[in-house]
């Protein structure tokens, strides 16, 4: 192997890995709605109960909202594929035409997401040409039973589990 990795090829490759889907959101002290969508959300840690996602250090959505300190996450259903459409795009109202509810926190939660979680900002540390965003969880509640959307390769793939 190489040590010199082709950006685009590895791009290709880490493709794929499947990842969950889910958007993050945030109003902010004007009470503006932002939000985006991440394939990248994880947890972290149980001690303190610790969420992580990566979004790009170039994303204008990420960047709109970055000084806010408190933020939800919404995991899609595999039926909300156009929800994870509408927080992808940059530049537009994304709450438009998307149902949610602002919880007593102040968060959006999008409505009939497979889970919701809402956190205040631990830390945001550089990692290459992304951010990694830790959030300490403050609420966390499940949705109706439904599949969690999947990206993998580029297309949405069905799971065949139990729910």
């Amino acid at each position: 192997m190489s040590n010199a990795i082709d950006g685009q090829q590895f791009r290709q490759l880490m493709g794929r890995y499947p990842t969950g889907v889910a958007i993050i959101a945030a109003q902010d002290a004007n009470g503006k709605l932002h939000g985006l969508t991440v394939g990248s959300f994880t947890s972290i840690s149980l001690e303190p109960c610790l969420v992580g996602f990566f979004p790009g250090v170039n994303s204008a959505s990420w960047n709109a909202m970055q000084d806010v300190t408190r933020f939800s996450v919404s995991v899609l259903s595999a039926d909300q594929e156009a929800i994870c459409g509408a927080f992808a795009r940059s530049g537009e109202d994304k709450f438009a035409n998307v149902g949610y509810t602002l919880s007593e926190l102040g968060n959006p939660l999008i409505d009939d997401a497979v889970l919701w979680i809402e956190c205040d900002r631990h830390s945001v540390i550089e990692a290459g040409d992304h951010l990694l965003v830790m959030g300490e969880v403050q609420r966390i509640a499940g949705g109706p039973a439904q599949q969690p959307m999947i990206f993998c390769q580029g297309g949405y793939p069905q799971l065949n589990i139990g729910s």
